[in-house]
């Protein structure tokens, strides 16, 4: 399991161009919440523990390891 524990951009930023999406789909009513496990479109599973309250938009970005995000 990838455990994310910050927002680390948008996926519209230069950096992040030619990466591969692998998308996690969340509810408006979770988008708050810190914590969160969720499987990815690919089927990674993926805890979200961030260290500050945030808000997950649509395009955060939770992991890049070079090729995807």
């Amino acid at each position: 399991m990838l455990i994310v524990r910050e927002i680390l951009g948008h996926a519209d930023e230069t950096r992040f161009r030619r990466r591969q999406r692998d998308r996690i789909w969340i509810a408006a009513a979770d988008a708050g919440r810190r914590r969160l496990r969720r499987t990815t479109d690919a089927g990674a599973d993926v805890g979200i523990d961030l260290q500050k309250q945030g808000w997950l938009s649509d395009g955060a970005v939770l992991d890049d390891d070079g090729t995807r995000i």
